[in-house]
C-alpha cells in the first residue's frame, strides 16, 4: 500500500471566503500528475507516507510542541 498527504492549494471555495491564489483547473491538473508520478522514477524524491504540495513540491510537517501519552491518555 502507498500513501501519500497532498495540500491541495489554496483554493477560491466557501471555506476560504471565496478566496484563493491558484486555479482550481491548475490545481486538480497538479494533484493528478504528483499522484500518477507516486511509486515511479519520476517522483522526485518523495516516497510513500510523505506530505507534498499539488505542484509535487515536498513538504515539511512538525508538531508545535511534543504530545506527551500515558496508557490512561493525554497527560
Amino acid at each position: 500500500m502507498v500513501t501519500l498527504g497532498v495540500h491541495p492549494g489554496w483554493l477560491p471555495t466557501k471555506m476560504t471566503g471565496f478566496h484563493g491564489g491558484d486555479d482550481m483547473d491548475t490545481c486538480m491538473k497538479g494533484l493528478v500528475e504528483t499522484i500518477e508520478k507516486l511509486g515511479t522514477e519520476k517522483a522526485e524524491g518523495f516516497e510513500s507516507g510523505d506530505y507534498v504540495k499539488w505542484t509535487g513540491e515536498k513538504l515539511t510537517y512538525y508538531l508545535e510542541r511534543p504530545l506527551n501519552y500515558s496508557l490512561t491518555g493525554i497527560i
